[in-house]
This record gives C-alpha cells, structure tokens and sequence, in this order.
C-alpha cells in the first residue's frame, strides 16, 4: 500500500511529457509511409519515407545526431506509388534495407544498403514479386525460423490476399518463393513482433506454411452466421407461438 501511495504520489509530481514539432522536409508531393532506423551505422535513428506520386521517389533522411537531417534519395522516378514499407538487415551483410510495396502495380520491392548510403548512389532495386494486386502493406520476420529475415504482405480490394515469402539466404538474385495465399477481409497487417502470436491469420508453426483453419475459417465463417440467425429466429418464432397458445389455453 506504501508503495503504491508513493508511485502515485510521484507520478502525479512529476511533469508532463512535451513533444516539439520539427520541421525534416517540406517538399514532398505526397507523403505515403514512414520509417526509422540507423541507415548509415553511426548509432542514431534515420528516417525513411516514400513519396509516391509526383515526385515518385523513396528517401532516407541523415540524422546528424543532433535532429538535423539531411535527404538521400533511395530511388528516383518509380511511377505508381511507392508507399508502405519496413525496414531490415535482408541479405544478411548487417546493413539495414528497405523493403516496401508498390501499390497500383501490385509489386513487392526490396532496395538493398550497399553499407555506404550518403554516396550519392541510388540503391539497388530488387524485385520479390509482380504479382500482388494492390500491394498495402508489408512486415519482416523470420518466419521459416532458418535465420533470415522473409516478408509477409498483404493486397487490398484488388487482390484481397495475405502472402508470405521466403527468404532462402541468396535474395540477392531475384528467387523468392511465395507460400500460401488466401481470400482476406483486411489489409492491414500485424507488426512482425506480434506474428507468432495471430490465431487466424498468420499463425507461424513448425513447418513453413499458414495455418490451414485460417482458410476454412473464412470460407466456413458465413454459414455460421446464417445458421446463428436462423436459429435466432426459430427461438424467437416459437416463444411467440407458445405465449399465444398459453393465453387461448386460459
């Protein structure tokens, strides 16, 4: 109870957290997804975002340590939307890249760290996959438990789908394979630390594959629904039926 006392006590002595808007960069054409990391390894946070139509360009901005920051371009003139995107070390060299979606395209991009990104250089770009409708959103983890890091994403109403695929150690040279997918009714998904634990979606297992109910689950979940109700309503039909018949009986 002390305690207790005491912690609230200097809880409510202590001042509010403030926050202060700073200014990184006010010339973008459409802001569209946001990270941060330590790019150039000088031990503070970066900050990477997509810019995903006029300008169509992707950037990390150099932390001087100090909060002042400086552009980088990652990419330049990438039509039809650069947008969501997360950030790992993908090819093992210990470098933090950027993995992102392309949405109108449906494609799945990686930009690989050459470990020296304030060259001047642009990246090098590396396709996962053409074939994601709608690309939305994107996460890292290492899902088959073999070390690297793959890449879960997810397509919004043109392809409605959750994907994962699999980092074999080479990413370098384009092969990455795509395990299951199936029908979604979200875009959105988890952050890769919560992976292990979805129930229904992404449910990560011994063996390198989604679990199986999840797909049974959804094709299965509108009849349930439909026998819910029809049971609803046979309960509620015969309770009327009853009352009137105990009132004609009296």
């Amino acid at each position: 109870m002390l305690i207790t006392a005491l912690l609230i006590s200097l809880a409510a002595s202590s001042d509010p957290i403030t926050f202060s808007e700073h200014l990184i960069f006010d010339q973008f054409s459409y802001p569209y997804g946001i990270a941060a990391g330590d790019f150039d390894g000088d031990g503070d946070l970066d900050i990477s975002s997509a810019d995903c139509k006029t300008n169509d360009s992707l950037y990390w901005f150099e932390n001087d340590g100090a909060g002042r920051f400086t552009q980088h371009f990652v990419q330049k003139n990438d039509p039809e939307r650069l947008e969501r995107h997360a950030l790992g070390d993908i090819n093992g060299d210990g470098h933090l890249d950027i993995v992102i979606v392309k949405n109108l395209r449906g494609h799945l991009l990686w930009f690989e760290n050459s470990g020296t990104p304030r060259d001047g250089k642009l990246w090098k770009r590396h396709v996962i996959t053409t074939e994601l409708p709608g690309a939305y959103d994107v996460t890292l983890a290492d899902i088959d438990r073999d070390g690297d890091l793959d890449v879960a994403a997810s397509s919004w109403i043109l392809g409605n789908q959750f994907a994962w695929f699999e980092n074999d150690g080479s990413p370098d040279d384009g092969t990455w394979t795509n395990f299951i997918r199936y029908g979604a009714t979200t875009s959105s998904i988890p952050a890769a630390n919560s992976l292990n634990s979805m129930p229904t979606v992404f449910r990560v297992s011994s063996s390198p594959t989604l679990c199986a109910s999840s797909s049974f689950a959804f094709r299965i979940f509108p009849f349930c629904i439909a026998m819910y109700l029809l049971g609803f309503l046979v309960a509620r039909t015969s309770r009327i039926l009853l009352s009137k018949l105990w009132i004609f009986l009296l």
